[in-house]
């Protein structure tokens, strides 16, 4: 779980599954929702279009906080994964990336299986430390392939280099 905002000495901090963040004032976090097996685009908590990293930047993200609400497992084989792709295609829908790009190189190789595994769950949270890059100019997204019904949230966390 997530410890508040605290600090390291006298430097603020947020702990997302034990990666600790210090430089709160730049940290990007960003959000999407899925129901079923759709897709989402992140966004800024208060965006309401797709995030892309700004400039000639890129977004390196760090930690994923993954909440699930009222969860009913459909398959024993879905997953939710993680890429990035050339259009914001929308938040919660059913539309599929386009030349979507995924840390392993396949549109199953990241996050996990499930919520299969969970059973049936009224909520379940989970923070997960990974590395991910989305270059400039194209939109990080969450591909939800039949995991559950029920509403799965996703919060994103990184900065942009």
């Amino acid at each position: 779980m997530a410890t508040p905002i605290g600090t390291l000495g006298n430097v603020p901090t947020l702990n997302i599954g034990g990666r600790i963040f210090t430089d709160t004032a730049n940290l990007i976090y960003l959000v999407s929702r899925v129901t079923t097996a759709n897709n989402c685009v992140f966004r800024q908590y208060d965006g309401t279009a797709g995030y892309t990293p700004s400039g000639a930047t890129s977004f390196v993200a760090y930690s994923m906080r993954y909440y699930a609400a009222d969860i009913t497992p459909l398959t024993a084989t879905g997953y939710s994964s993680i890429g990035y792709n050339d259009v914001d295609f929308g938040y919660d829908v059913a539309t599929a990336p386009t030349t979507p790009i995924y840390p392993t190189g396949g549109s199953n190789g990241f996050i996990f299986q499930g919520p299969a595994t969970l059973g049936n769950v009224n909520t379940a949270f989970v923070d997960i430390n990974f590395k991910f890059t989305t270059p400039n100019g194209k939109y990080l997204f969450l591909f939800g392939n039949g995991a559950s019904a029920g509403t799965r949230y996703y919060q994103v966390f990184g900065y942009e280099v």
